[in-house]
């Protein structure tokens, strides 16, 4: 059975497309866009890959198969990796923390039924969200003045 139907794959990039809407607050060079967007049937996490360096403007994305819920919005996740990087400088101290935090916006705004909005990310991985009360416009303020975590 292909796990990577057309219907999932038109999934992730309106998730894509509603996490660059919520991006576009932070600013049009706050984020990196996904060049290329693969998707494999074996199971696993979604991962991504620098394109042009660390301050560069792309990356590409893999996603893997699983569980279809979580797999779809794991690209919010991915593109958090690309806000931190940018942000971040030569340090890289809290990088699952950010991607975690993006992809909570994210789908608190574009699908606040979610499973995973129930748990939410891991507890090792909420210092960002610890750090701005998991409010949006406080993550924001934080973030035009680079008062959050590296």
């Amino acid at each position: 059975m292909v796990f990577w139907t057309e219907q999932r794959k038109a999934d992730v990039r309106k998730a894509e497309t509603q996490t660059y809407e919520l991006l576009q607050e932070l600013g049009q060079e706050s984020f990196k866009r996904i060049r290329t967007l693969e998707f494999s049937e074996k199971a696993g996490t979604a991962d991504c890959t620098q394109v042009d360096g660390q301050q560069g403007k792309y990356l590409d994305v893999r996603m893997f198969a699983g569980d279809a819920d979580k797999k779809v919005w794991a690209v919010a996740h991915e593109l958090g990796h690309g806000v931190h990087e940018l942000y971040r400088g030569p340090m890289d101290t809290c990088g699952e923390s950010w991607a975690e935090a993006i992809r909570y916006f994210t789908e608190s705004r574009y699908n606040p039924g979610s499973d995973w909005l129930r748990t939410g990310p891991p507890p090792q991985d909420r210092n960002i969200l610890d750090a701005c009360g998991w409010d949006w416009g406080t993550f924001k303020r934080l973030f035009a003045t680079h008062q959050l975590l590296p």
